[in-house]
């Protein structure tokens, strides 16, 4: 095995509700992950509460991996900072000037705001999972 691809650790940085919105925080845990995820820049994990999004296979529990950006396209899945004080990782939508955040599970609708209480803080690009069984 390439010593580039051995596993490494990153910091997991807190939780993410995959649910109804929680206030951010932070953790400072390691999480070994894939050298190659490492290859992007400004990489950090938080894992996951809830089970909005167990229809695009997120679990609760679950490790993302987020690359650190403060843009988005339609359709990724983001961490979303909501009004200054709470996270949540949701489906990004923009509506002209405002911002739809789906979850997985059609159940419940979207959450619509105006542009300047969405501050996006990542995009998933790795799932981690621990096997339970």
């Amino acid at each position: 095995m390439d010593m580039r691809d051995e596993p490494r650790e990153r910091k997991r940085l807190g939780n993410i509700a995959g649910g109804p919105l929680i206030e951010s925080a932070e953790d400072r845990d390691t999480i070994p992950i894939s050298a190659g995820l490492l290859r992007k820049n400004n990489i950090h994990v938080l894992q996951v509460n809830g089970d909005s999004m167990i229809a695009d296979y997120v679990l609760d529990g679950d490790h993302v991996i987020v690359e650190r950006r403060n843009a988005a396209r339609d359709g990724e899945m983001v961490v979303a900072l909501i009004k200054n004080r709470e996270t949540t990782l949701k489906r990004f939508h923009r509506d002209g000037r405002q911002i739809r955040l789906e979850q997985a599970d059609t159940s419940d609708e979207a959450m619509v705001f105006d542009e300047e209480d969405v501050v996006i803080q990542g995009v998933v690009v790795g799932i981690l999972r621990k096997y339970r069984g």
